[in-house]
């Protein structure tokens, strides 16, 4: 069978989506498992589950600065909030229009 790269790429991607735990399958898994993982159907298959929970998991300093902004933000939410019924009512009012 004769096919181009994003085939043999998926094959090997659906290959090492397989649950088996025979150690050869395992070795055979490793060694392509990289090679699996260039498929366009290795996000749906999991295979790259573990890299986004790694790359999810280190905090740059551009994600803690971030993530500190955001805390800052999310407390001065409450300052623009309305608090009751009245203060809402007031923010619709539309003065009117004399002609």
């Amino acid at each position: 069978m004769i096919v181009d790269r994003r085939i043999a790429a998926q094959i090997a991607a659906h290959f090492c989506a397989l649950v088996c735990d025979d150690a050869d399958y395992q070795a055979a898994r490793t060694a392509i498992l990289e090679f699996a993982r260039t498929s366009h159907r290795a996000m749906d298959l999991g295979l790259l589950e573990e890299i986004v929970k790694e790359c999810n998991d280190v905090a740059t300093p551009i994600d803690v600065a971030l993530r500190k902004r955001i805390a800052e933000l999310e407390g001065k939410i409450d300052q623009l909030t309305a608090h009751s019924d009245i203060e809402r009512q007031d923010d619709k009012w539309i003065p009117e229009v004399q002609e």
